[in-house]
């Protein structure tokens, strides 16, 4: 019984010795991606970049050899920051391109640890690793947006936006990276969402807060930056909505917009604009165009488009006033000059026509002393238009036109012979 019991425990002791034995063989590979972590983070504190890079991507090459999340965060958060640093070295930065993407996938990986990678990730909260990474992805997508290369560019603020989601330049260039990709629904996401910062940094705060903040130069510098892309974001989103039939959303936008920036001319000269090409909202238009004018009643562009749109809504009166009174404040405006001429050579036209159909002597008669008048008034304007233009025959069409009407005969054939002379010269 003796020898057949030691017999039986034989075998089981060099099983155990074999468990055993596989254990041992199976330790150095942990062991050794624990070590490369070491190695890399002794070699970044060393101020060896590259060592640390290169020691730290084969230490973290199988995450699943670590048995402690704290040693595998330990090894992305020194990834993120050799890869943060790398950036500074033009030869590093070719060794290693695409670093600023890598270093967030690296911090990424670092806070994807949980509660077992807190000390590395409250480390890098107190360095402002995410800060840091989110800088030099704003700044390397502005420079290849500004080279072209879109779809790089693009990468790399999609990537700085999820570090800082409420930053308004970073929303600002996802959607002009948007943009020339020609992904609109993105494009409008970002624009109303640049504005929606905009509004929650600067506007929504109170203005004892704001006054406070403005005492930090920083802060100030970062508003007034803010703030001078805020128009654009806006024109550029309001001319999107229209482009895509959105035109009341377009409008909103340019409201919101002049709530912002009320000093902005080009935000309240883009809304006239939409109001002015679209005649069903005429009533709208003619408001907003009267208050703009009551604000500032010397801006002849604005009162000329004014003019215009009066025009084409025949409103002749109320286009002829304003017509004059953009001259009265521009005697050498050309869209002045023609306007008075070309509205009064077009009532002449259909006097003309109106003429025609009547055997009335004295309607006839009532009429056509009205179109001399009519061109009397026309005729100064041409000539100015004619000395300002001297190349262009349209001027000189109609002069020959009116001269007869108005008793300058002579002068009618003066202007033929040089409307002949421009049309064989091709003009």
């Amino acid at each position: 019984m003796t020898n057949l019991s030691f017999k039986l425990n034989k075998p089981m002791r060099k099983f155990s010795s074999l468990i055993l034995m596989l254990m041992i063989l199976g330790l150095p590979s942990v062991s050794a991606q624990k070590s490369k972590v070491t190695t890399g983070a002794l070699n970044f504190d060393q101020g060896r970049i590259e060592d640390a890079i290169i020691a730290l991507e084969t230490g973290l090459a199988d995450p699943s050899q670590f048995k402690k999340a704290k040693d595998l965060a330990k090894g992305y958060f020194y990834l993120a920051k050799a890869y943060y640093m790398s950036l500074g070295d033009t030869t590093l930065a070719e060794k290693f391109p695409n670093a600023a993407l890598k270093a967030k996938g690296a911090y990424d990986d670092l806070m994807a640890t949980g509660e077992a990678g807190k000390s590395w990730q409250t480390r890098a909260t107190l360095e402002n690793l995410a800060g840091n990474i989110w800088a030099q992805l704003y700044n390397n997508g502005v420079q290849l947006f500004n080279n072209s290369d879109d779809e790089p560019a693009l990468q790399h603020f999609q990537e700085a936006e999820e570090l800082q989601p409420d930053h308004f330049l970073t929303n600002r260039m996802l959607a002009s990276a948007y943009l020339v990709t020609e992904d609109t629904m993105n494009t409008v996401a970002y624009m109303e969402k640049a504005i929606e910062v905009y509004e929650a940094s600067y506007v929504s705060i109170s203005e004892e807060e704001l006054a406070i903040n403005m005492e930090d130069p920083g802060y100030q510098q970062m508003y007034e930056l803010d703030q001078s892309q805020l128009s654009y974001v806006i024109r550029q989103l309001a001319v999107i909505q229209e482009a895509t039939n959105n035109t009341q959303g377009a409008l909103a936008t340019l409201t919101t917009g002049a709530d912002l920036l009320p000093e902005d001319e080009d935000i309240s000269r883009q809304e006239l604009s939409i109001y002015q090409a679209h005649p069903d909202l005429f009533d709208q238009a003619v408001e907003k165009f009267e208050a703009q004018l009551e604000s500032n009643p010397d801006d002849n562009t604005v009162r000329l488009a004014f003019a215009s749109m009066l025009e084409r809504a025949g409103q002749i009166e109320n286009a002829m006033s304003q017509y004059q009174i953009a001259y009265d404040q521009d005697n050498e405006s050309l869209q002045a000059n023609y306007g008075l001429a070309a509205m009064r050579i077009n009532m002449a036209a259909e006097l003309s026509e109106a003429k025609m159909e009547s055997n009335d002597d004295a309607e006839i008669e009532r009429i056509n002393e009205e179109i001399k008048v009519l061109c009397e008034k026309a005729y100064p304007y041409l000539v100015w238009l004619h000395n300002e233009q001297p190349d262009e025959p349209e001027w000189v069409s109609q002069l020959v036109n009116i001269t007869p009407i108005i008793g300058k005969t002579d002068e009618m054939m003066e202007w033929a012979e040089k409307l002949g002379d421009m049309r064989r010269s091709g003009n």
